[in-house]
Formats: structure tokens, C-alpha cells, sequence
């Protein structure tokens, strides 16, 4: 087992390239931090083939140990059928010291980069997590025949404030993005990761939708070919929705 001290955590994201294994199956990574935040993290770089998990602690008696109880979030899979990433989505984690647990599942060994940041509280944020795990892997949205659709029911809210499709598009492209049937707060934005580092820098940021209350929420905007990541996020309040990706050929 590794232990290693991220120290207090902020806005700006921490990463760290490590491995588990077979013979080293656990990593922990302590951080604190000094008030209410919302919590972000992401488990990026696993193969398919392999499976790991993350969990989350809070240290509610601060003697630096993960004791029974002390489990906030319980294990999240990466289940080796996909290259989808592995993320965590909290609001509002209070002032403390928390531990972060990386798990070796199977596939020997794994390389694997872990990001970590922690961004305006909500409710009513404006700060949605920064962090860009390809959870929901799309793939060429356009498809064979120059025009395609795609349709996701989902939920987000406290306990899963964001959820990040990835995509790409082999020729530029005309796309659409509509968010719908809501019954809480939520936005959108298109995101280009043009230095690829994971996470969402200033002027990354394309085209986003901040409508009031539960109005639906569109995007339409013109794509070179390239990858590009899409984020649905809480505003206020818990909300299941529909959203349909498009795109056609200029």
C-alpha cells in the first residue's frame, strides 16, 4: 500500500500518474480541505481489459486511519469493458481531512492518473467541476452516413453534480445539443481540451446554456473535426433529464 499527501485541495486540480497491482493493490492519497466545497474527482488512463476502483473517506475522529464508518462514497468501478473513465461528483463536502482510495480489481499491473479539485459549493453554483473524465464515450457522433443523433436519460444532482460525455467528429460539423425534461436547475457546456491535460482551462469553454429553473437548455454550434467533451451540471436541487446529441456535415 502507498500513501501519499495531496495536501489541501482547491480549485486548481491536483494529478497524479500512479499504479496498483497484484502485489501493491491499494494506493491512499490524503488531502483536506479548509471549508465547504464541492468535491471532484476523476480516474482516467485504464485500458480496457483491467478494473479498479475509487473510493472516498472522510476522517471524522482525525487520528489519519480509515476506520469503519468513515467511507463518504462508496467504491466506483471501472469494469474493463469500456475505456470509460471512473469520476466522483460531490457537493458540498465540509472542512476536514479526507482520503482518497485507489483499489486494484484485476489486469497486471495498472497504470492509472487520478485528478482531484475542489470548486465553488453549491447550491446555485456557477463552478462546476473542472475535471474532464470521459465518462460516457460516444465516439464519431457523426457516423457513417455524415448525420448523427444520440439520446441519453441520466440524472445529476448533490450526489453526482456533473456528468461528462466525450465525443469526437471526423469532418467539421454543424452540432446540437438539447437538454430537457427537468425538474431542477441544470446546464451545459461544450468543451475543446486543446492541450489535452484533462481538465477545463480558461478559454476551453466553446458554447454553453445557463437557462432559469427547469426551461430546457440548447446548444448549436459550429465543429471543426476533432474530439470534444460535453457537460451536463447542477445548478440547484436533484433532476433526471434527456439529452440528444447531434451533428450533421457542413
Amino acid at each position: 500500500m502507498a500513501t501519499f499527501n495531496l495536501g489541501a485541495l482547491s480549485n486548481t486540480p491536483i494529478s497524479r500518474n500512479e499504479q496498483v497491482s497484484s502485489s501493491d493493490r491499494t494506493d491512499i492519497f490524503q488531502f483536506s480541505l479548509g471549508s465547504k466545497r464541492n468535491f471532484n474527482l476523476a480516474l482516467t488512463g485504464l485500458p480496457t481489459g483491467v478494473q479498479a476502483a475509487v473510493s472516498v473517506y472522510k476522517d471524522t475522529n482525525n487520528n489519519s486511519i480509515l476506520d469503519a464508518g468513515d467511507q463518504i462514497v462508496a467504491s466506483t468501478f471501472h469494469d474493463g469493458t469500456t475505456n470509460a473513465d471512473s469520476a466522483i461528483n460531490r457537493q458540498a463536502f465540509t472542512a476536514g481531512t479526507y482520503f482518497a482510495k485507489v483499489t486494484y480489481g484485476s489486469g497486471d499491473p495498472i497504470d492509472y492518473k487520478l485528478f482531484l479539485s475542489a470548486t465553488a459549493p453549491g447550491p446555485g453554483t456557477i463552478s462546476p467541476s473542472n475535471l474532464l473524465p470521459k465518462e460516457i464515450e460516444i465516439g464519431d457522433l457523426l457516423g457513417l452516413t455524415g448525420v448523427g443523433s444520440r439520446t441519453f436519460d441520466d440524472l445529476i444532482g448533490n450526489g453526482d453534480t456533473a456528468d461528462v460525455y466525450h465525443f469526437r467528429v471526423d469532418y467539421d460539423a454543424t452540432f446540437r445539443a438539447a437538454l430537457t425534461g427537468l425538474s431542477a436547475d441544470a446546464d451545459i457546456r461544450l468543451i475543446k481540451d486543446f492541450n489535452s491535460n484533462g481538465i477545463v482551462d480558461p478559454g476551453e469553454t466553446i458554447a454553453r446554456s445557463m437557462n432559469g429553473y427547469t426551461a430546457p437548455e440548447s446548444i448549436t454550434a459550429s465543429l471543426d473535426a476533432g474530439d470534444y467533451f460535453f457537460q451536463v451540471y447542477q445548478y440547484s436541487g436533484d433532476t433526471t433529464y434527456r439529452l440528444n446529441l447531434s451533428a450533421s456535415l457542413i
